[in-house]
Formats: C-alpha cells, sequence, structure tokens
C-alpha cells in the first residue's frame, strides 16, 4: 500500500507478518527522492538543469537563483550552488560539489568532483582543490593555494596566499597557515596551531 501526500511517499508493506514502514521523501514530487535528487527543491524528473540554470550555461547543476556566477565558470552534473554563493569569472567547479550558503570562489579556482565547501568559506583565485575535499564553515584560503585530494579542513582556519596541502591531510579547527607554507601528505596539523610563512609540516601535531 502507498499513501501519497505532502510531497512524500508512505510506503507499508508485509514480509512474514513483519510490517515494515519506509517513508520516502520528494520534496518537489518530481519521482526523485530527496536523497539522490540533484535538485531537491525544484522539480526535475530528468535531473536536467534547474533553479537559476534553467537554459542556462552551468550543465545539469542546480543553482540558486540568489547566486552570483559568471557566465564563463563551468559547473559539473550534480552540483548544488546554494543561496548566496558568489562565483567569479573562469573558475572550474566538478560533479556532485556541495557550495554551500554565502561561500565565494574567487577567479579561476577549481574545485574538483564530490568536494564540500560549507557555509561561509571564501576561496581566493587560482585555488586547486582536489576531489573529495571536505572544507568546513568560514575557512579562508588565499590566492593561489593547492588543496590535495580527500584532504579536510576544520572550522574557521586561515590559509595564506601560496600555500600546498598534499593529499589526505587533516587540519584542525582555527588554524593559520602563513605564506607558502607546505603541509606534506597524511600530516594532521593540531587545532589551534599557527605556521609562519615558508615552513614546511611534515609530521602531525594531532593528539
Amino acid at each position: 500500500m502507498t499513501v501519497f501526500g505532502g510531497g512524500s511517499n508512505l510506503t507499508v508493506s508485509s514480509l512474514n507478518d513483519v510490517w515494515v514502514l519506509a517513508l520516502v521523501v520528494d520534496t518537489d514530487a518530481d519521482g526523485i527522492p530527496d536523497a539522490a535528487d540533484n535538485c531537491p527543491a525544484v522539480f526535475n524528473p530528468g535531473q536536467e538543469q534547474t533553479g537559476n540554470n534553467v537554459g542556462g550555461p552551468f550543465g545539469d547543476a542546480c543553482v540558486d537563483p540568489s547566486a552570483d556566477v559568471a557566465p564563463d565558470v563551468t559547473i559539473g552534473a550534480g552540483t548544488t550552488i546554494d543561496k548566496g554563493v558568489v562565483i567569479a569569472s573562469g573558475a572550474e567547479i566538478g560533479e556532485n560539489v556541495d557550495l554551500n550558503k554565502n561561500s565565494s570562489i574567487g577567479e579561476n579556482t577549481v574545485i574538483g568532483d564530490n568536494t564540500v565547501i560549507n557555509q561561509g568559506v571564501s576561496i581566493g583565485s587560482d585555488v586547486v582543490i582536489g576531489v573529495n575535499v571536505v572544507i568546513d564553515k568560514g575557512v579562508i584560503i588565499g590566492n593561489g593555494v593547492m588543496i590535495g585530494d580527500n584532504t579536510v579542513i576544520g572550522q574557521r582556519q586561515v590559509t595564506g596566499p601560496l600555500i600546498t596541502i598534499d593529499d589526505n591531510a587533516v587540519l584542525g579547527m582555527n588554524v593559520t597557515l602563513g605564506k607558502n607554507v607546505m603541509v606534506n601528505a597524511g600530516v594532521c596539523v593540531a587545532d589551534g596551531t599557527t605556521v609562519g610563512q615558508n615552513q614546511i609540516v611534515s609530521v602531525s601535531t594531532c593528539p
């Protein structure tokens, strides 16, 4: 038995006298459950261009109407651009990227697939971010920074210009990195750490 209403499908089934109740949420009623929908609030059953991107140049992405995206920006399929996001000219955003509220991306910055940029993050120009990266709330990243694959960057971090953070690094909360710092692959930098300019971080400091 399936009950429809309120943008959700309520499915009830019986298996060997054990009742199973499953609630499938589909906010925009396009037949794609929210958990799998590239734009849960906009009706697009084919996962086609949505939001501010309908008829636009940004591929199969969900772009909030309040987002300010330069017309030459490239955005991959399945990417979500949230409210108040600003993306400058020449940026390239990969597939299945989440750009959350009020984040900003500078000119010619490249963001790899399956990356999450959380609320209020500011990313400078000519930055390269790898795949499967997570950047937490309020992080500031300077110009010319390179961030490797599978890196995690904690909240309220300030990262100066021309920094390299290698693959699989973990940077804690409230970390400050000066100009020309290099963080080696797999290194964990503890919360509250300050690293001066021109330093190489090769040893983990996390407890």
